[in-house]
């Protein structure tokens, strides 16, 4: 029962493997057709180059048949052969060329209605008839002419023989006059050069008198009858070359000429018209393969684009809705999937309507449990977020503490234990120390002081900074009042040291900056410019507007400077860097790494350029404010 309904799964029109198979057999007999079309346009174009190729076969045979003729008039009539056994290659060769060309007429008859229009193959017919004739009519002259020459006869044959016999025998008597004799052979000989009847008749005269000497001489019967024999023979040779056409216009040889010739026109003629019919042939053919072909084509698009819409069709409107459903996240809607008709197709929809709902009962019961586990995944994201920040808050702790912890041992120790033995001297031998010395001890140890002072407010602010607790609360500054109460306030230093600050900004500009970052940043590269310049020395300070709305100030000094590896230390690795000042004081790098950070909080950048012996130029950007306080 199961093999039954299989077959009738397969014979179901409505099934899509049987429209698949009908749109391909239906193709695929378009494409039969094309192909056998092709094919029987080959062969119309093999009858047509064979109805050619006879017609120029038959030509080739008219000119074979005309040279046998005149290899046969040129040598036939002297041939010893010809004359023995009335064979001849000439003749040979006009009766195979004749046997063709009727062969070839027969063919071309039964190719001739199967290949062109019926009006124009009974007028070729007709012409074709006429030639059969003509060609027969010229075997039989052309048969009846090699028949007459050989009558004729050429040395010891036929009646030129028998008359050189009767001429040997008549020159043998002795009772003929053989200067008439020689006469009437010197007319014969004349006229057979000459093939003109005067010699002729001259000979015949001549013969005449001998005949008439002959018998008024009572000589013999048997000489007379010779002489009679030798002028009937000579004059039934003329009118056998008369009737050969040797010796007038009219004769075998110019009704055989004749015949040939028209042969030979009507052959041309035949080819020019086959020439120009094969040619209209092909065309109409061309044009009837074309015309179909292109039905055939549109046929087969038609039926391509028939099919595959009905094929393709249904396939579109499922993958819409799979696609709908999918960009819905199949959500509940009034969404379903209607497919017209039968076979798979329907089977398709009507499982993948199924398949939707049910994916819609899982979701359903998805999100119902979903909604509790929401409830913790928010609580556990708080809580992860909550944990974060302690994280944050314990890293930045952590590396303030081990900031603090390097800091305090190798930057700050140093000066509180200078400070200590100098205390330690005065307290143990005050006695040994004047006033002068006193007053040394007190200027070094009010260095460490300020030394000591300026790194625990490095210190500070950096602790804060990293911590969360420093915010940045940018507001419009003019930057030309910041570096003059920069220079206000390190102005006696630098004096003290003999070193000259230069105030070079070319405009007044405006920025938008934390004053007491701004104010941090200009001081520690102020001090550090001073620190590290020699008397007579030079700081000069200068800005200049960039591209995207920022101003790159720079702080340049011609001090001992640095190499580009302490640099990087310094910046990149965030390294503590001792080097000595023209005073022997004491930088380890710090405020210039705090400078960075507060330049990047703003959103610029702060670079060095410095090299030893050659100074230092300390560059960093500040967003421009256009608009003014």
């Amino acid at each position: 029962m199961s093999k039954w309904r299989k077959i009738l799964g397969w014979v179901n029109v409505y099934s899509f493997r049987i429209r698949i198979l009908i749109g391909f057999l239906m193709v695929s007999t378009t494409t039969v057709g094309i192909a056998v079309l092709g094919y029987w346009y080959q062969k119309q174009s093999l009858k047509l180059s064979q109805v050619r190729t006879l017609g120029e076969g038959m030509m080739r045979e008219v000119v074979l048949m005309q040279k046998a003729e005149a290899e046969f008039d040129g040598d036939g009539i002297v041939s010893r052969s010809f004359f023995e056994t009335g064979r001849h290659v000439a003749l040979e060769q006009h009766a195979r060329s004749h046997g063709a060309m009727q062969d070839g007429l027969l063919q071309l008859i039964d190719a001739l209605p199967k290949a062109m229009q019926s009006d124009q193959a009974i007028q070729l017919q007709a012409k074709i008839d006429s030639m059969r004739i003509g060609l027969s009519a010229l075997q039989l002259q052309f048969g009846q002419y090699a028949d007459l020459i050989r009558r004729r006869g050429f040395l010891s044959f036929g009646i030129m023989g028998e008359m050189r016999e009767i001429a040997h025998a008549l020159e043998s008597s002795p009772r003929l006059r053989q200067i008439q004799l020689l006469q009437m052979r010197r007319h014969e000989k004349d006229y057979f050069l000459r093939r003109d009847t005067a010699y002729y008749h001259a000979a015949i005269a001549v013969g005449t008198d001998l005949l008439q000497n002959l018998g008024n001489a009572g000589s013999n019967e048997q000489e007379r009858a010779l002489l009679r024999d030798y002028l009937q023979r000579f004059d039934r040779l003329v009118a056998l070359e008369h009737e050969l056409g040797w010796t007038g216009e009219q004769g075998l040889r110019q009704r055989i000429s004749g015949v040939s010739g028209t042969l030979s026109r009507q052959v041309d003629a035949l080819n020019a018209v086959l020439v120009v019919e094969s040619v209209s042939l092909g065309q109409r053919y061309q044009g009837i393969f074309l015309a179909l072909a292109g039905l055939a084509i549109l046929l087969t698009i038609a039926l391509s684009i028939y099919f595959s819409t009905k094929i393709s069709d249904p396939l579109q409107r499922i993958t819409r809705y799979i696609h709908v459903e999918i960009g819905q996240q199949f959500r509940p809607s009034g969404n379903r999937l209607e497919v017209k008709g039968r076979g798979e197709i329907r089977d398709l929809s009507n499982d993948l309507n199924a398949m939707v709902r049910q994916i819609r009962r899982q979701l359903s019961e998805i999100e119902a449990q979903g909604a509790a586990l929401a409830e913790q995944n928010a609580a556990l994201t708080a809580l992860n977020v909550t944990l974060r920040e302690t994280q944050a808050r314990q890293a930045a702790m952590l590396h303030v503490r081990e900031k603090v912890h390097s800091i305090i041992s190798h930057d700050l120790r140093a000066p509180i234990n200078g400070m200590v033995g100098y205390l330690n001297l005065l307290l143990d031998t005050p006695e040994d120390f004047g006033a002068d010395d006193i007053a040394k001890f007190a200027r070094k140890m009010l260095q460490s002081t300020m030394r000591l002072s300026e790194m625990m407010e490095n210190l500070l602010r950096w602790s804060l900074f990293h911590s969360g607790e420093l915010v940045c609360n940018p507001i419009s500054l003019h930057l030309n009042g910041h570096v003059e109460r920069c220079f206000a306030l390190y102005g006696e230093t630098a004096a003290k040291n003999e070193i000259t600050l230069h105030n070079e900004l070319a405009a007044a500009y405006t920025v938008w900056a934390d004053p007491e970052m701004l104010d941090f940043i200009m001081r520690n590269l102020t001090t550090n410019a001073i620190k590290f310049t020699k008397p007579g020395g030079h700081v000069r300070y200068a800005a200049a507007p960039i591209d995207d709305g920022f101003l790159e100030i720079w702080v340049q000094d011609d001090g001992v400077g640095m190499t580009m590896e302490q640099v990087n230390r310094i910046l990149e690795k965030g390294e503590h860097v001792t080097t000595s000042g023209t005073q022997k004081e004491k930088g380890t790098g710090f405020g210039l790494m705090l400078c960075r950070d507060f330049v990047q909080r703003h959103g610029g950048r702060l670079t060095v350029e410095s090299s030893p012996g050659h100074g230092t130029q300390v560059r960093f950007t500040l967003p421009m404010q256009t608009g003014g306080e």
